[in-house]
């Protein structure tokens, strides 16, 4: 609303300014009706296009309203979307193919943290494999864009991007 007041000012300010002059023009000389009549038509010109910006402001406010809650739903219909179909299918398709295809240094994965909405989870890049005493792997060092963190491999589902290079 305040940008809106800010937009107002200046042609308030233009319509103050007219009538002003024609109280001048009144006060001064009162007989001369033609300086009244020019003054009171060029109020009446100015009210008319403040109508006319103050309607379109208000029109452009509701258009930007209205665009504003459609981009929003389209987003919400995104992330739904998106959590629904890809991150489902990838947690699916990482228990099934977990033993055909294990981790590999410099893959990409999703780090899966229980705290967050999975559209929310973090990428990460798998920087150090780290095997148990059975020697298989059972821990991998990640790096997100905040950090390094340890996550077991059970919590890193493996993207369908192509392997990147360090």
């Amino acid at each position: 609303m305040d940008a809106l007041k800010l937009r107002r000012t200046p042609l308030r300010t233009a319509f103050t300014k007219a009538v002003n002059h024609l109280q001048e023009i009144i006060e001064n000389d009162p007989v001369d009706m033609n300086a009244v009549e020019t003054a009171f038509e060029q109020l009446k010109i100015k009210s008319a296009k403040l109508k006319e910006v103050e309607d379109a402001i208000v029109l452009d406010h509701q258009e930007i309203n209205k665009r504003i809650r459609h981009v929003q739903t389209i987003r919400e219909q995104l992330r739904k979307r998106f959590r629904i179909e890809y991150l489902g299918q990838l947690r699916e398709q990482t228990q099934r193919h977990r033993k055909s295809r294990p981790l590999t240094v410099g893959e990409v994965v999703v780090v899966e943290n229980s705290l967050k909405n999975r559209t929310l989870w973090s990428l990460a890049r798998v920087i150090q494999l780290i095997p148990g005493k059975d020697g298989h792997v059972r821990v991998a060092r990640v790096k997100t864009e905040t950090g390094e963190l340890v996550r077991p491999v059970q919590r890193l589902y493996q993207s369908r991007t192509a392997r990147t290079r360090d």
